[in-house]
């Protein structure tokens, strides 16, 4: 079992990969206005190429009463697409949970796939989903509960998926605005 450090090292690393990755050496970045100068298909090529191979192991599931939903038999767009949905559902309860001494109440909406492409080292996808939580609370002082409101905001979170490993993170901005579109 790696150990906490190992595991923490590793989400640092995805979670700072989009705000620090830039294009490789010689190349444009993906954002730029350069002219298209390849076909459809050369330029699919190129944009699968950019994601490099997924890490032996998936990121972390949030610990709370909800599991990972199983992964389908064969990974293919239409299994993935509601897969994702409740993998990230479960995840959106999970984070919301306040633990097992409150009354708690959760709604997880809007769930979706905002998009999902195939690339040569798997999938890629953007979830978005929207949430809020209700729960009591009883302060030590009075003993009287407390009703407390959390808001999901519709927030995205990418996918990536293959064979092994299912890894969530934020989206880089050219995700996000995909999944805008």
């Amino acid at each position: 079992m790696p150990s906490t450090r190992s595991t923490l090292a590793v989400a640092a690393l995805f979670l700072l990969a989009g705000c620090l990755g830039g294009a490789a050496p010689g190349t444009d970045a993906p954002d730029t206005d350069a002219p298209d100068t390849g076909s459809p298909s050369e330029t699919t090529a190129t944009a699968a190429a950019a994601y490099t191979p997924l890490p032996d192991r998936s990121t972390p599931f949030p610990e709370g009463p909800k599991s990972p939903p199983e992964r389908p038999a064969e990974l293919t767009a239409e299994s993935l697409r509601p897969y994702l949905t409740t993998y990230e559902r479960r995840w959106v309860y999970n984070e919301m949970y306040p633990g097992p001494n409150k009354n708690y109440e959760a709604h997880v909406s809007d769930c979706e796939v905002r998009w999902l492409d195939e690339r040569d080292v798997g999938y890629v996808a953007v979830v978005a989903c929207t949430a809020y939580a209700e729960y009591e609370a009883m302060p030590a002082e009075n003993g009287t509960p407390v009703r407390t409101h959390a808001d999901w905001f519709t927030q995205s979170f990418t996918y990536l998926v293959d064979e092994d490993a299912v890894v969530r993170r934020r989206p880089t901005d050219a995700e996000a605005r995909r999944a805008d579109d």
